[in-house]
């Protein structure tokens, strides 16, 4: 058994684990493991875009737009915690080198998945892959985070209710 110590362990690559790593303080010693390759999630093969408050007066119906799509079924906090955060959200993406399209003028963008207004951007049509790259170049450019890929998380080892380290297997592949 190979024992790894670090401050930090996210388990999962996709984006939000990625942009866990990259958002927690350069001092924390980062382990990040995936049960595949690091390019290998859904968020890799995301083809659609990502869509954004366009302003305060664009709050209100881009909630409305997003219960119509779930046929009112999801948490109304939830959907105003994801409207409230977007922003934030797209910004975080930009200054981690994502790069949306768009021209001189501004950032394009499109209709999709029952919104009525304008507010989806994305990367031509392949913006998971383009998102991910770039997240995962930032991530390479980092001495303080540790891939390990082709890493089963089993459990979490845990006394009185705080966690003290995982258990992981890595695996094994024969050619």
């Amino acid at each position: 058994m190979k024992v790894e110590n670090c401050d930090v362990v996210i388990i999962g690559s996709g984006v939000a684990g990625l942009i866990c790593a990259l958002t927690l303080d350069k001092s924390f010693k980062i382990i990040l493991l995936t049960k595949k390759k690091l390019k290998d999630s859904n968020s890799y093969l995301a083809q659609g875009g990502i869509s954004v408050c366009r302003g305060k007066e664009d709050r209100e119906e881009y909630i409305e737009d997003t219960l119509i799509a779930g046929h009112y079924k999801n948490d109304r906090e939830a959907v105003e915690i994801l409207v409230d955060e977007s922003e934030e959200a797209i910004k975080t993406l930009i200054e981690n080198g994502v790069k949306f399209t768009g021209d001189k003028k501004g950032l394009f963008y499109t209709r999709e998945g029952g919104h009525r207004k304008f507010r989806i951007l994305y990367c031509e049509d392949q913006t998971g892959k383009y998102i991910m790259e770039s997240l995962i170049e930032r991530i390479l450019e980092r001495d303080n985070i540790k891939i390990i890929e082709d890493c089963e998380f089993l459990d979490i080892i845990e006394k009185e209710n705080n966690c003290l380290g995982i258990l992981a297997k890595k695996k094994k592949y024969l050619l």
